[in-house]
């Protein structure tokens, strides 16, 4: 299905129904469904054949949504957000109280807005953010394209949204925050790890 208003709308309805959608990031294609909709959740890790303990991130519409979902924000965190979204930079926080276990890990979540603005806007339909993953088989391929990601889950979920090829075709840099030790790097990615370290180093060195 094109990215257009028929595209969207059809892919929107999906995930209002409680349904599973393949769709564009700025990134890779990823794979997702509203957070609340635990059966879709769970055919997710069934379509890619994920591990359960690893768990689905949040893709946000904007970042007072993502904040929505975090249990603590601090004035680091915001900087980087700022800074980096939207964009290919995903920030694990303490989880909120609403966020699914599907997108918990020990108690935390994964944070990113991304730049699609297709994605926003399917975090929105969801209330402002999207449980989602890469769209590939555990271990596979990164799918920089629709007939990539179809190629691998396509016959499982209920609608694949195609947008082109992704404009970064590399998956998010990964950094963790916690209140005993400070900013991690979890997965070097789109984004230099070490710039983002530098600037959250210069923040909190004022």
């Amino acid at each position: 299905m094109a990215v257009d208003e028929v595209g969207l709308r059809a892919t929107v309805a999906v995930l209002r129904g409680g349904g599973v959608a393949i769709f564009p990031t700025d990134t890779v294609y990823g794979v997702g469904a509203c957070p609340e909709a635990e059966e879709a959740l769970r055919r997710i890790f069934e379509a890619k054949g994920r591990p359960v303990d690893k768990p689905l991130q949040l893709l946000c519409a904007s970042r007072a949504a993502a904040r929505r979902r975090a249990a603590a924000w601090p004035r680091t965190v915001e900087a980087l957000a700022r800074r980096y979204w939207p964009g290919a930079l995903t920030i694990v926080l303490p989880a909120g109280a609403d966020v699914p276990a599907q997108a918990q890990r020990e108690g935390t979540v994964a944070l990113r807005v991304p730049g699609d603005a297709v994605t926003r806007r399917l975090a929105r339909a969801c209330g402002g953010c999207i449980a989602a993953t890469s769209a590939n088989r555990s271990g596979g391929p990164d799918p920089r394209t629709a007939d990539e990601a179809r190629a691998q889950i396509g016959d499982q979920v209920d609608v694949v949204l195609d947008g082109g090829p992704a404009a970064v075709g590399t998956p998010s840099t990964v950094i963790q925050w916690s209140a005993v030790a400070g900013l991690a790097v979890v997965r070097e990615g789109a984004v230099p790890a070490r710039e983002v370290l530098a600037l959250a180093g210069a923040l909190e060195g004022r």
